[in-house]
C-alpha cells in the first residue's frame, strides 16, 4: 500500500500520504491529519503504536460456529 517502500516494513505509508501518493486519504480531518504527520516523522513511535495494536487485537476472541457472523454489508449486522 505505500509505494515508496512496498517490500520494508515502516512508516513510509504516512510519507506517502503526505507526498499525495497514499492509497487512502487520511488528512481529510485535522486529528487524522495531526496522527499522519506524527506516524511520519516519528518512525519509533509508529512501531511502538503498532506494535501495541498487534497485541490489542491478539487479545480478540474468535468468534466461530453461531457466536459470529460474516457480514454481507461491514457496517451493517445480517
Amino acid at each position: 500500500m505505500n509505494p515508496s517502500s512496498p517490500n520494508t516494513f515502516d512508516n513510509g505509508y504516512y510519507t506517502d500520504i503526505l507526498k499525495i501518493r497514499g492509497l487512502f486519504m487520511l488528512n481529510s480531518t485535522t486529528n487524522t491529519a495531526y496522527q499522519v504527520k506524527c506516524n511520519a516523522f516519528k518512525p519509533y513511535r509508529w512501531k511502538s503504536k503498532f506494535a501495541a495494536a498487534m497485541v490489542k487485537m491478539g487479545q480478540l476472541d474468535v468468534l466461530a460456529g453461531t457466536k459470529g457472523e460474516i457480514r454481507l454489508k461491514c457496517s451493517v449486522p445480517n
